[in-house]
């Protein structure tokens, strides 16, 4: 519509199209239209040779970013690029033809009203979704390791236990300790099925439990015993954790620190 005003106004004016179809298309739309410069602007190197097109074609009084996509997109896609569909056209594109193309005397950029109330995210321009699985399910041994090690790269989750895997905690005393008893007890046990670990931190809470219990081993002391932990530090609980209970308060982990999978362990994060 605005290619057809511009005419009908005296301007000369170049159209863009996606393909030679798409250009048939837009040359019977505005049949006075001086040129139709073709290539696919989710494509780097189309959007490239689209900049090279118009720079053969002179220099221009006004250039106007229109492409868009995503009002019929139902499915996240990815580019030849690699990159996601939306974010390939909307955003990449228009920053690679300015970057490329003769400077004009003005440059018009059109977009959507997002600007109004969003916030940038300058960290994650490709919006790429966020996976987070609850830490009952996010062992590398017994999750990540069948689905694959590299499909799970980037899976946060909540972690407050040493990854017992991790280089950074091989010279710590208690996972030392931890690889000993597995040794010991589990040879055949795979070292990175947090499910092993988990387990061996169950039996040390339950043997606290106990020795509070002293001889008398009835279900109410038990009981009352499980609901008065106090500063009881677990082995392998992350630094700065401790379990405190109280008849009030059953809650054993109250520490964590979310976490994000690098396709071998687990790396501490912020996001």
């Amino acid at each position: 519509m605005a290619a057809r005003h511009m005419v009908a106004a005296g301007h000369r004016v170049v159209l863009h199209a996606r393909n030679e179809q798409r250009a048939a298309d837009a040359r019977s739309s505005v049949p006075r239209a001086e040129a139709v410069v073709i290539g696919d602007l989710s494509g780097i190197e189309a959007t490239r040779e689209v900049a090279s097109q118009v720079n053969r074609l002179g220099d221009f009084d006004a250039v106007i970013h229109n492409a868009g996509i995503g009002y019929r997109e139902k499915h996240r896609t990815a580019t030849v690029d690699g990159l996601p569909n939306v974010f390939a056209v909307n955003s990449l594109a228009p920053y690679i033809l300015t970057a490329l193309m003769n400077k004009p005397k003005r440059l018009v950029y059109l977009s959507s009203g997002m600007h109004h109330g969003a916030e940038p995210e300058l960290d994650d321009l490709a919006w790429k979704p966020r996976t987070y699985l609850h830490l009952g399910a996010a062992s590398a041994g017994a999750t990540f390791k069948p689905a694959g090690l590299d499909r799970s790269k980037g899976i946060l989750s909540g972690g407050f236990l040493k990854d017992v895997t991790d280089p950074k905690w091989a010279n710590d005393d208690d996972v030392k300790e931890w690889m000993a008893w597995m040794k010991d007890n589990m040879p055949g046990a795979e070292l990175s099925d947090s499910l092993n670990e988990a387990g061996y931190m169950y039996a040390k809470t339950l043997e606290q439990v106990l020795k509070q219990c002293g001889d008398d081993l009835t279900r109410e002391n038990i009981m009352k015993q499980a609901a008065s932990l106090k500063d009881f530090h677990l082995p392998l609980l992350l630094p700065g954790s401790a379990i405190n209970t109280s008849p009030t308060d059953y809650r054993v982990i109250q520490h964590m620190k979310l976490q994000r999978f690098n396709g071998k362990s687990w790396d501490f994060t912020e996001d």
